[in-house]
């Protein structure tokens, strides 16, 4: 029964923890990378890192939360 909750305390660690602060980090590394070099077509460097940013924070919200509909 340990190794059960074990892996569950892994898991959530990985899934809590692991995750987003990866996540946040290659936000701030690249945001400072995109910002601080030459760019060559920044307009469209800006959008794509705005819109991949967003879908990044995204993935914090709990999903697995959201009640499904029955199919029909």
């Amino acid at each position: 029964m340990t190794g059960n909750a074990t892996v569950l305390r892994l898991e959530w660690v990985a899934d809590r923890l692991v995750r987003p602060a990866l996540i946040t980090a290659a936000i701030v590394v690249t945001g400072v990378g995109i910002f601080t070099q030459q760019v060559h077509v920044r307009p469209l460097t800006t959008v794509l890192f705005v819109l991949v940013t967003l879908f990044a924070l995204a993935s914090f919200l709990p999903w697995d939360r959201i009640p499904q509909r029955p199919s029909r």
